[in-house]
């Protein structure tokens, strides 16, 4: 108090000793990432050493102090068009202020620090099938920015493009299958909506779900099934099921010969219906309607043949005989259409309800 050999009577002009001599524990100097002022001993660029108007003798608001060193993330903030809550309140919500375990003086590791707030997500990804994406290295910050985006849900880019840095090539998937390369689909002329606005949410829930492929809702991986709107109810969540519903009709579907709903015969039974994925792609296709050219059927692809005619279509498939439908003169099999005549096919009538 009455003399000293260091300005000011300090008892030493080592910053960092005086301060760590009370504060030692606060600081967490044993931890692995280390804030570089604190690494470097100087307290004083962040607190008064006397008396301050900020809580913790902080020389100015916690979020101009942090800011006013991190100049490029302050123009993020003010030009974002999506901001963080936390990054906008308080990043000690996130950050240790000194040092921390976790790399940029994390408070936690991704996903857990995440899940503090969104136990939803966390829920989600705590069902039977889980986003990789979610629980591998870096979690959230696979698709996720932490501080501001131009994209909504705080994503780090145009969500199609995120999902293709995974997804662009087959993957392998759970019980020896594999998970289609995304790459292959995006050439073709046919895309199904989500695929056209690069929506992949729109059917997947990208967090996790306990539907097969992380599917939004049931989606039969089945080629035959009895007729029950919730096999189909993630097509629903789109397509009207009164499609499906009337056996005749000239306006619900145009897959229709006649006043004859096709979609109703193929769909609507109660043994043996056919599936969406009996004859659509759910992805896109080179044929209109994202019909397919093939769908499984056990260990053979089975071919569809599917040819688009000005008021209808001629199918030659593997499960019936060729057939045309018409919606504005119906085939009759007593009427005996041909399509080809150098394929010399008979084109039998479409299948009624119970054949």
């Amino acid at each position: 108090m009455h003399a000293s050999d260091h300005k000011a009577l300090l008892l030493s002009d080592d910053e960092e000793e005086l301060c760590i001599s009370c504060h030692k524990d606060q600081l967490k100097l044993d931890r692995e990432y280390v804030h570089d002022p604190v690494d470097l001993g100087m307290c004083t660029i962040c607190h008064s050493p006397h008396a301050a108007e900020q809580e913790k003798l902080l020389t100015e608001d916690k979020m101009d102090l942090c800011l006013s060193c991190h100049e490029e993330l302050s123009l993020g903030l003010d030009n974002a068009e999506n901001v963080h809550l936390p990054a906008d309140e308080d990043c000690g919500l996130c950050h240790e202020i000194h040092a921390s375990d976790h790399p940029s003086q994390l408070l936690d590791a991704a996903p857990q620090l995440c899940f503090e707030c969104h136990d939803d997500i966390q829920t989600k990804t705590e069902l039977s099938i889980g986003h990789t994406a979610v629980t591998s290295k870096a979690g959230c910050l696979n698709c996720h920015t932490a501080h501001h985006s131009p994209h909504a849900a705080m994503l780090n880019g145009r969500q199609s493009e995120i999902c293709l840095t995974c997804h662009k090539d087959a993957l392998p998937g759970k019980n020896k299958k594999t998970i289609a390369s995304m790459d292959d689909w995006l050439h073709l002329e046919f895309q199904h909506g989500p695929i056209q606005e690069g929506n992949c949410s729109s059917c997947h829930d990208l967090h996790g779900t306990d539907v097969n492929s992380i599917l939004r809702a049931s989606y039969t991986e089945r080629f035959y099934s009895s007729w029950d709107p919730l096999n189909f109810a993630l097509c629903f969540r789109c397509h009207e099921v009164s499609a499906f519903l009337d056996q005749r009709s000239e306006t619900l579907t145009e897959f229709r010969n006649g006043d004859l709903n096709l979609h109703f015969s193929h769909v609507n039974r109660e043994h043996k219906g056919r599936t969406c994925r009996a004859c659509h792609e759910t992805r896109a296709s080179a044929s209109p309607h994202h019909l397919a050219e093939s769908v499984p059927f056990g260990a053979w692809r089975m071919p569809l043949e599917y040819e688009h005619l000005k008021n209808g279509g001629f199918c030659s498939p593997g499960c019936h005989s060729p057939r045309e439908y018409n919606r504005v003169d119906p085939v009759k099999y007593e009427d005996k259409k041909t399509v080809k005549d150098e394929d010399k096919k008979k084109i039998l009538p479409p299948a009624e309800d119970g054949e």
